[in-house]
């Protein structure tokens, strides 16, 4: 299955990581301006109003950009909390209630030319079952949970 699911976690601590970078290239930044408008560096330009200007305005973005990353990972984290419980209802449910002979029953006797088939046919059915037991499920979370959890939990780890 080709899964472009990124889970909330990872893109709280991705969010996380770049503000803390953003805001700290920021406070350095200012600091080097404030250092160059007190004449503490030795750099000289030719138009100082111009460089300074426009590195305080660049570096400032910097820090909003910052606190725009932190603040996002704050909400990836709260999003987080609630896709965990999901994923674990789900998981508890497929558990109690999925077993291999009822999905391969529901195969109508296809033949298969590869396992590859098989396996896609075999996550189509969880995929229908689960959207009729859990209405309103991220497709792209559920096909992912689907390939990496409940696909092994289900058939075992080689299955074909």
């Amino acid at each position: 299955m080709a899964v472009n699911y990124r889970d909330n976690s990872s893109s709280a601590e991705d969010n996380k990581s770049s503000g803390i970078v953003l805001l700290g290239v920021g406070v350095l930044g200012v600091i080097f301006i404030v250092l160059g408008l007190t004449n503490v560096l030795p750099f000289r330009f030719a138009n100082p109003y111009l460089f300074y200007g426009l590195m305080m305005a660049l570096f400032c973005l910097f820090l909003v950009m910052g606190f725009v990353s932190l603040v996002n990972a704050r909400n990836y984290r709260k999003k987080a909390k609630s896709e965990i419980g999901i994923k674990d209802e789900l998981i508890k449910w497929c558990s109690a209630n999925l077993d291999p002979e009822t999905i391969d029953s529901r195969l109508e006797d296809k033949a298969f030319s590869s396992d590859e088939e098989k396996y896609f046919s075999r996550c189509e059915i969880i995929s229908e079952i689960l959207k009729k037991q859990f209405i309103n499920l991220d497709p792209a979370m559920l096909e992912d949970i689907i390939d990496k959890k409940i696909y092994d939990m289900v058939f075992g780890e080689s299955a074909g």
